[in-house]
């Protein structure tokens, strides 16, 4: 049925239901994610409620209205679930026309009309959700309606002020809003935020535009930026980009409540110089603000998730980004505000088509599939050159995205391997055991890698560099393929550093054959095993840098970047603080003086002395942090060993993670339920941590301290018996538990945290 027909017919319905009340476009309250999705009407009747939607999607885009689609009155603690749709399919995918818009409504059972509010949910992943929808008409809007809005200054189109029913934005912070009174389009409004009042002066010269007087400011401000006069800001980005400083991230949640259900915002970090990505936390205050200063020593996008908003702003160090969120998306105040704007206008400029790339990397040699990426590459400076001659975007924006367009397709162009293998996996339906003949690489074919391209410090300013990094530096091409430990040089080295030597480890030396290996006499196995237990965090420490320099043996032989170069310190730097930070592993005062001896940049020998520091005093505070609990493994074998676990936590749901103090992807994924973990501290779940000797104990004991749960380390063996039971062939592994002790799901898999929230609420 065509939108127009559909509305028609159940205007029709709604006119032969004497009993039924119509709410037009009905005010709304928070939006979550989705400001394209409006309610232009709602119908309560006797026998049903029905909402009535506009949506703007891209043409081609899908849809779904799935079976978990809800309404539940404010005041009403019962959900009421979907009964159907017209049109629009019901819980199946629906591809959106050419115009990108669609009309279509939901049917829900009745509710009683005593309320004036209801808010409409998908209980699903990223579902829509719309709050305070209006169930009362409005009579007649306000004569100051027209204000809530963003307001931008007409000479520099930078947020002077801005509305919300109640609330004001000004100087980027949240005020409550009193009106006083009006005559003849002049309005008197007084902001308030603590003890500190300020008169603020409307007057109104039509919709779109008004005057504003606050505070000795006067401005001419239009709710439109375009209709602004943009004056390009000619300052760029110089090197040094890089300071140890701190970034301020805040902002609005326009109509924001705490029963919403959330009151958090993270932001991911990309950290070159530890290689780690950096999570922080930012708490929504009751009135919709929230604001968070981070360590940030270079420019750079961060990652922004939450049930507000999913993007990427870029911040600078020792500067603020405010952000206002909701319906249209995001707005940008602050000092980084054009900056984001026009990164927003260029977002796509670098953007690979996909499903173009795969269709044709399976028919491309190595040198082909270089020249389609560069000829892509050429056409985003051309989109992006035509840009700059308009004048239409600052230079550091500019500036930024030619760097993303410079990096992004030369770390491309070094993944043949990966996207032809995975092309030809797909396009062949191969099984993981079937193996991929890859084309090789041509012998000149990284020669767009210059040592201009590698060591250019302003590449900072982009993400993608960190990206190129990473690319570079687990190039098959140029990693060691083996490394033969040397036991010699580990004893040496050994001697150096510490104050004494045990017995064990006069008689490992006596073990030590010629060339680096030791003896293989079993009666002694004792020996060496007790050696690599009591020293493995020191062994690893000097196998990680042997492995170093053979790696920065190859790069200089490859491409000429040297072990002194800027791309190379930041390659070694990373190994460097994997330890230190990640794995809770400090220097001694020797130690760094050693591994400071390898680094020249002046900025990162200091980052790697503030980085010891710091994971030196964290391990003292840890000393006393509570929340966590080390557990003696249950005597128990084989099949009886989970269950003797388990029976501790009888009566709770329990969410088991397997992880070990090594796994990056694990280390990750805890931070990542970290809030989680704060807003279900109160239920009745448990979360038990298993890992096994591979986790050194040291290491060990340093990082739980900073994850809160129950904790268990198994021996190698008992670990084994459990990785039989639950089919581990990789970590991080999940398994879930009932409060019964019964197993729910053996391989969970990884899940959002929302994900986990709705599963989490089936079971406690």
């Amino acid at each position: 049925m065509r939108p127009v027909l559909l509305l028609f017919a159940l205007t029709l319905a709604t006119i032969f239901n004497l009993n039924a009340q119509v709410i037009n476009n009905p005010t709304e309250g928070f939006k979550g994610k989705n400001p394209n999705l409006k309610v232009t009407q709602v119908v309560l009747s006797d026998t049903s409620t029905v909402l009535y939607f506009k949506t703007k999607h891209p043409a081609g885009n899908w849809i779904r209205i799935p079976k978990e689609t809800y309404i539940q009155p404010v005041g009403d603690t019962t959900k009421y679930f979907v009964k159907g749709t017209e049109g629009i399919p019901f819980n199946k995918k629906y591809i959106m026309p050419d115009s990108g818009i669609i009309h279509y409504a939901v049917i829900f059972p009745a509710i009683q009309k005593k309320y004036q509010f209801l808010d409409y949910g998908e209980n699903v992943s990223n579902g829509w959700k719309i709050y305070d929808i209006a169930l009362t008409a409005d009579k007649k809007l306000s004569a100051y309606a027209f204000l809530n809005n963003e307001w931008f200054n007409s000479n520099t189109a930078k947020m002077e002020i801005a509305f919300f029913n109640g609330v004001a934005i000004w100087h980027e912070k949240v005020w409550k809003c009193s009106h006083v009174k009006n005559a003849e389009n002049r309005y008197q409004f007084e902001l308030q935020r603590g003890n500190q009042k300020i008169p603020v002066t409307v007057v109104r010269i039509s919709d779109s535009e008004i005057k504003i007087a606050a505070k000795d400011s006067k401005a001419t401000c239009f709710n439109n930026r375009d209709l602004c006069k943009q004056v390009a800001d000619p300052s760029v980005y110089t090197t040094p980009v890089v300071k140890m400083d701190s970034a301020t991230y805040s902002g609005y949640v326009k109509g924001f409540s705490p029963r919403y259900g959330f009151k958090t915002i993270t932001l991911h970090v990309d950290n070159i110089l530890s290689q780690n990505q950096d999570t922080y936390l930012a708490t929504i205050n009751d009135n919709g603000y929230f604001s968070i200063r981070i360590p940030l020593y270079h420019p750079q996008y961060v990652y922004v998730r939450s049930d507000v908003y999913d993007d990427a702003p870029y911040l600078e160090p020792g500067k603020e980004l405010f952000t206002i969120l909701g319906e249209k998306g995001v707005q940008f105040a602050g000092e980084l505000a054009t900056l984001n704007y026009d990164l927003n206008l260029m977002e796509s400029y670098d953007d690979i088509n996909w499903d173009e790339l795969e269709k044709r990397v399976v028919n491309m040699s190595p040198d082909d599939y270089k020249a389609y990426l560069l000829a892509l590459q050429k056409k985003a400076y051309t989109r992006l050159d035509s840009l700059r001659n308009l004048n239409k975007v600052s230079a550091k924006a500019w500036q930024v995205k030619k760097v993303d367009i410079d990096y992004r397709y030369i770390s491309q162009i070094m993944e043949y391997d990966w996207q032809y293998e995975s092309a030809y996996r797909d396009a062949k339906k191969l099984e993981r055991k079937d193996t991929v003949n890859i084309p090789p690489y041509p012998a000149n074919f990284f020669n767009f890698i210059s040592n201009e391209i590698a060591n250019n410090k302003l590449a900072l300013i982009s993400n993608n560099y960190n990206t190129f990094i990473n690319r570079i530096k687990y190039l098959d091409a140029v990693r060691p393929n083996r490394y033969v430990w040397n036991f010699k040089k580990i004893y040496e080295e050994l001697k150096k550093s510490a104050d004494t030597l045990s017995e064990n480890d006069k008689k490992f030396a006596a073990l030590i054959l010629p060339d680096g290996s030791i003896s293989a006499d079993s009666a002694l196995r004792d020996v060496p095993d007790r050696f690599n237990k009591e020293h493995s965090a020191f062994i690893s420490k000097v196998v990680q840098k042997e492995m170093r320099n053979l790696y920065f043996t190859k790069i200089d032989s490859a491409f000429g970047i040297s072990k002194n170069n800027w791309a190379a310190e930041i390659m070694n730097s990373q190994d460097i603080l994997r330890p230190i930070s990640q794995e809770f592993t400090p220097c001694t005062q020797s130690e760094l003086a050693d591994i400071l001896s390898e680094i020249h940049d002046p900025f990162i020998r200091s980052y790697i002395t503030v980085q010891n520091d710091k994971t030196l005093k964290q391990i003292a505070a840890n000393k006393n942090a509570g929340g966590y609990f080390v557990n003696q493994t249950p005597n128990a074998e084989g099949d009886k060993l989970f269950d003797a676990i388990m029976a501790k936590y009888k009566g709770k749901l329990v969410y088991v993670d397997f992880w070990a103090t090594w796994c990056s992807p694990c280390r990750s994924s805890i931070q990542e339920i970290k809030p989680l973990k704060e807003e279900l501290q109160n239920k009745n779940i448990a979360f038990v941590y298993i890992t096994n000797e591979s986790s050194p104990e040291q290491t060990y004991k340093n990082m739980i301290p900073t994850i809160k749960g129950e904790h268990y380390r198994l021996t190698n063996d008992e670990y084994r018996y459990l990785s039989a039971k639950f089919n581990i062939s990789g970590i991080p592994h999940y398994v879930l538990v009932d409060k019964n002790g019964k197993v729910i799901s053996p391989e969970l898999g990884h899940k959002s945290n929302e994900d986990l929230k709705n599963l989490f609420q089936k079971y406690y």
